[in-house]
């Protein structure tokens, strides 16, 4: 998309927690943000804000107040809609709201939109009503569940990343206009290329053994459980592996107790994860709370077979018998029998992995983007083009 397809739009974008934590939704807002800044648009972002965000925020971002929520102190809960914001947006005047979280602050840049005759739109990032059950909360699904479909119906698009996350909202009652604005992959940094033998010896992984790789927030919502019931039901079994765990969360030290054979790499940047992802086997994702699943998606691009979990997001990436299997959600023997059967079959996981590879190519991130601000301007036209002046010869 050139400069005219974003010129003129002043996006007011609220976030949760837009790079206070690393994961996959606050990286992608943080590359569209980047994408529509170099591509003309004007954009103000309001969130919560750390003093040791986890990394660089891109654009200007304005502080919201804000607690960190009980018992997961690296989030933060926006309270207030305070004159401070209301100044910042007065100031910014934008001409399109965009929320990527139903929280407080969300309703109240809803109700902002609305009575300055604002379009507002919503992305649909986490399911968080599918949280509850890992935390002891399932008593207030109904609630959470009512709360978030008011809000999305409020909203005049709602932006789904996969086709399973767009049934789920529908089955919720959702009946404002569902737009797709899936995720991309850079092919050229996720890739089976950088897969040498001296990897393994560099990070004291044997080369002969295949490696099953976790990449995510060590939280219980991934299916953390599931992850360790799987992996010791192989061990109790004699079926040879190792397992790779990257990423880091307050589920860390648990996790290292019930796996103590595990190699935990924490955090990663972008070279070494990159390397991680393409030396590894067997990629296992055993979430059912995703709304797409962007770690898969870099498996896939570095080569692997794929193991997730039949549910929302990664049914959308992982073609049951072509890259990977698609395991029954939260039961153990089916987890453990397919990824049995891929890690005591190199032949097996070659053909899943080139596959994988197949079917990521063509996601690109500007296409991605550029197919976003194709929605937004079913609401703000671009303004048109100016027309030079003929003049006529005296």
């Amino acid at each position: 998309m050139n400069q005219q397809g974003c010129r003129g739009l002043r996006v007011a974008l609220f976030s949760g927690n837009y790079n206070n934590v690393l994961d996959g939704a606050n990286l992608t807002l943080n590359r569209l943000t980047g994408y529509l800044l170099a591509h003309g648009a004007q954009v103000r972002v309001f969130s919560p804000t750390v003093a040791n965000p986890a990394f660089v925020p891109t654009g200007q971002v304005v502080s919201l107040p804000s607690i960190p929520i009980p018992g997961r102190g690296e989030y933060r809960l926006a309270y207030r809609f305070g004159q401070h914001t209301k100044a910042a947006l007065d100031a910014f005047a934008p001409n399109l709201v965009h929320v990527a979280a139903p929280d407080i602050t969300g309703h109240a840049a809803k109700r902002f939109a609305r009575a300055q005759g604002l379009p507002v739109v919503a992305s649909f990032h986490t399911r968080f009503e599918t949280y509850l059950s890992y935390y002891g909360l399932s008593a207030l699904k109904t609630r959470t569940t009512k709360i978030a479909t008011d809000f999305y119906n409020g909203c005049d698009h709602v932006y789904v990343p996969s086709q399973s996350a767009a049934e789920a909202l529908r089955q919720d009652g959702v009946h404002t206009p569902l737009k797709r604005w899936t995720r991309g992959i850079n092919a050229g940094q996720f890739t089976p290329a950088l897969r040498t033998d001296a990897w393994r010896d560099t990070v004291g992984l044997a080369r002969d053994v295949p490696i099953v790789l976790f990449v995510g927030r060590l939280v219980k919502e991934k299916g953390l459980d599931l992850f360790i019931a799987t992996l010791r039901t192989l061990q109790q079994r004699g079926t040879a592996f190792q397992t790779l765990i990257v990423g880091d969360g307050p589920e860390r030290a648990a996790l290292s107790a019930a796996l103590p054979a595990a190699h935990f790499a924490g955090h990663l940047g972008r070279e070494d994860i990159a390397k991680a992802y393409a030396n590894a086997d067997v990629f296992f994702n055993p979430s059912d709370t995703e709304t797409f699943g962007n770690v898969t998606l870099e498996a896939m691009a570095s080569g692997l077979s794929c193991l997730v979990s039949d549910a929302s997001g990664s049914r959308d990436l992982v073609v049951h018998g072509e890259n990977g299997y698609l395991a029954i959600a939260r039961d153990v023997d089916s987890h453990a029998s397919f990824l049995s059967s891929l890690l005591t079959n190199a032949a097996l996981r070659a053909r899943f992995g080139a596959e994988s590879r197949r079917l990521s190519l063509g996601r690109s991130w500007d296409a991605v983007m550029a197919e976003l601000v194709g929605h937004y301007r079913l609401l703000v036209p671009a303004a048109p083009a100016v027309q030079p002046v003929q003049r006529v010869a005296a």
